[in-house]
């Protein structure tokens, strides 16, 4: 598979690279600081990246996406900092607009002739709470818990279930 991979050089994302590459998949990163493959420990060779501006679809980045059949966005402003009114706004929009922008060109590129079949995102990780008796999912928040409320305020207009964006 070519997996086009936005945030490929956070901590998660430079894992499931090691992972896509180990098992054989073409890897391009979408990145908003380039230039990092080799100081992370990859081989500019294997490894192809693009500067990644969500409000440029015409971007290079739009071409990796374009010609992806996995497209995976784990991009946003890093969720790991003090959650001042200031940061909590840049985590949000980072992540909206970023898989608003990766959604509108696979959409279109799909509504053509090609195009990623397959579209993963994460917006964060470690959201739930701990209980002993009960289960906690996107449908049961933790009341207030911003990071849960990230993967429902960040959904694509595109992505309802049965859109030609939503692999379904």
């Amino acid at each position: 598979m070519r997996i086009a991979v936005a945030g490929g050089n956070s901590f998660i994302g430079r894992h499931l690279t090691r992972r896509l590459l180990d098992d054989g998949h073409d890897v391009a990163w979408l990145s908003h600081r380039p230039g990092r493959v080799h100081d992370l420990g990859f081989d500019p060779a294997e490894l192809i990246e693009f500067p990644f501006d969500p409000s440029d679809p015409a971007g290079r980045w739009s071409a990796a996406v374009r010609r992806s059949t996995a497209v995976v966005n784990l991009s946003g402003h890093p969720i790991v900092s003090r959650w001042t009114k200031r940061s909590l706004a840049l985590i949000r929009e980072s992540r909206i607009a970023t898989t608003q922008a990766l959604v509108d060109v696979a959409y279109h590129a799909r509504a053509g002739d090609g195009g990623p079949q397959v579209f993963v995102g994460a917006s964060g990780t470690g959201i739930y709470a701990t209980a002993e008796t009960i289960s906690w999912t996107n449908a049961r928040p933790r009341h207030g818990a911003f990071s849960v409320s990230l993967p429902q305020s960040g959904r694509p207009r595109r992505c309802e279930r049965g859109s030609a964006g939503s692999g379904s």
